[in-house]
């Protein structure tokens, strides 16, 4: 059976069972309202009437007793007139009394046809009644014709032996029929009282068993579907938790049971398509540190590059540089020669004479002095270059003072610089010493101020480059700033990534700054922070140890 149809006959049996609840409780309400009412009337009308209708004759035998007392009594002063308003008012009002009361009787009547409970009074104990009435009224006005014509004793006749005795069969009828009527009135209350309890008692049993209905309906529910649903809840769990061995098994063929079973295909599917998604994950994972391998290995190739083409280009500007002094010394020294040779040969000819010696001694002064002087200027370039790029290729540790070294990466550097207008102030105690690369401090000093010829100033422009350096207990800051057209907001965040570049048109390959960033925070172990606005400059702050063997052993 599917689920709709279940909860449909348990939707169909619970509204049956509430309906005949309700059905019973509102029958017997409206058969306890129906007595209530019936009880009503009864007061409302019986009582009243009989009220009314025993006043009436009490009024009118008491008036005629009167008039007989004051016919023995020999009275003058007889006001008949008098006595028969009230025998009249007395008889109207036993008519008004009858009329109400049968009036009662009706509806009363009506009520027990409605609710189908018959008492025991008769209408003819009424109809007795209203026929003594009707005697009771003749001989009440044969009394008042008598009046004036009989004696007294044979009015007193009629009123005991007639009018007096009529009114006490009257009462007794009377009393005995208001009695059955209040018998019927208290039955009628033990009826309502018998209803009442009998709704609480059905009320109860019927709280009772729509709570055992629904604890049923709750239980078969659970079973039939939460249990169902928390099953495959679990199961949810378990794969997310990448459990996929369990099979739910299939109890019913609903459509929990239809779920169930294409769940179970869904964990086998799964179980399948993971196995191939392990075997291509491994796949991929390999490929993936393969060409991080290759990644790297290029990354390496192209930042060896990039140092060895800024050695070529130290080499060139060195090799340049170099040229001068010793196309002086060379001329120089062939000049030297000349006036050698020359003074020889006039020495051999014996034609040498005192003023020729001393203007080739002048001659051979100034000629040495130049030569000196030149190769002096090229071993000052050959040391800086040699110093710099052994320090560049070979990454030693050791010792050296800071200053000296900022100015001859700065000499090797001039064959660039001269070919500005920029001026460089460095602003750094001569007796910082650091235990350290020297070679790292050469690469990020070339890269920080070739980055600047490259990007800082337009062409023609005249720059400021400062470099501050300052120490503490434990480290070394370097504070390298230009006044060029700075740097924006969203390539300052980049300028560390490898191959970013502002300048990729005159052939900036964008390694300078990373190789820059890798040598000071892994071969230094310090950090780097740019800080720049557009068209206010950029200031880099390089902060290390001063003795990285020392923090490196520590």
């Amino acid at each position: 059976m599917r689920i709709g149809s279940k909860l449909l006959c348990l939707l169909l049996a619970n509204i049956v069972l509430y309906g005949i609840i309700g059905y019973v409780v509102v029958r017997g309400n409206t058969q306890a309202i129906q007595l209530l009412e019936k009880i009503t009337f009864s007061y409302l009308y019986n009582d009243a009437a009989i009220d009314s209708l025993l006043s009436a004759i009490r009024d009118s035998r008491g008036s005629m007793r009167d008039l007989l007392i004051k016919k023995y009594n020999h009275s003058h002063k007889i006001d008949v007139s008098a006595a028969k308003k009230i025998i009249n008012e007395s008889a109207f009002k036993r008519e008004s009394s009858m009329k109400l009361w049968l009036q009662g009787m009706s509806k009363i009547e009506s009520f027990e046809q409605k609710t189908r409970i018959q008492h025991s009074h008769s209408k003819d104990a009424f109809a007795k009644i209203e026929e003594t009435l009707q005697a009771y009224t003749l001989k009440e006005r044969e009394f008042i014709t008598l009046y004036h014509t009989s004696d007294a004793a044979t009015l007193d006749e009629l009123f005991s032996d007639f009018i007096y005795h009529i009114s006490e069969e009257i009462y007794a009828n009377v009393s005995k029929i208001g009695e059955d009527f209040r018998s019927e009135i208290d039955s009628d209350v033990k009826h309502v009282k018998n209803i009442q309890h009998g709704l609480i008692i059905f009320s109860i049993n019927a709280v009772l068993i729509a709570s055992v209905a629904a604890i049923i309906s709750g239980i078969y529910l659970r079973k039939q579907i939460l249990v169902p649903i928390n099953t495959l809840k679990t199961q949810t769990y378990d794969i997310g938790k990448n459990r996929l061995n369990t099979i739910i098994n299939v109890t019913s063929k609903d459509e929990i049971g239809e779920l169930t079973e294409s769940f179970n295909e869904m964990v086998r599917e799964l179980k399948i398509h993971r196995e191939n998604l392990d075997e291509l994950l491994y796949q991929r994972t390999n490929d993936l540190i393969s060409s991080n391998e290759k990644l790297r290995q290029s990354e390496k190739q192209l930042v060896q590059s990039e140092k060895m083409a800024a050695l070529a280009q130290l080499v060139a500007g060195i090799a340049h540089e170099i040229n001068t002094p010793v196309g002086v010394g060379v001329t120089a020294a062939s000049h030297f020669d000349t006036i050698t040779k020359k003074i020889l040969n006039s020495y051999a000819e014996k034609a040498m004479t005192k003023s020729d010696l001393e203007e080739y001694f002048e001659n051979a002064r100034e000629s040495t002095d130049l030569i000196l002087k030149n190769l002096y200027r090229t071993a000052d370039l050959v040391r800086s270059f040699k110093m710099v790029s052994a320090d560049q290729t070979s990454q030693e540790l050791r010792k050296f003072k800071l200053k000296p070294y900022i100015d001859d990466v700065l000499l090797s550097l001039k064959p660039k610089l001269k070919k500005t207008t920029h001026t460089i102030n460095v602003h750094c105690d001569d007796k910082i010493e650091l235990n350290s690369y020297p070679g790292a401090y050469a690469q990020i000093i070339t890269n920080l101020i070739v980055n600047t010829l490259s990007h800082a100033y337009n062409e023609g422009v005249s720059g400021n480059i400062k470099m501050d350096v300052s120490t503490d207990d434990t480290n070394v800051t370097l504070e390298y700033s230009d006044d060029g057209r700075g740097i924006s907001e969203e390539n300052i965040r980049l300028i560390f990534e490898p191959f970013f570049t502002t300048n990729r048109k005159q052939g900036g390959t964008g390694l300078g700054l990373h190789v820059l960033y890798n040598i000071v925070t892994q071969s230094l172990k310090g950090t780097i922070v740019c800080q720049s606005n557009t068209g206010e400059g950029a200031k880099f702050i390089i902060t290390a140890p001063k003795d990285v063997g020392g923090n490196t052993n520590g």
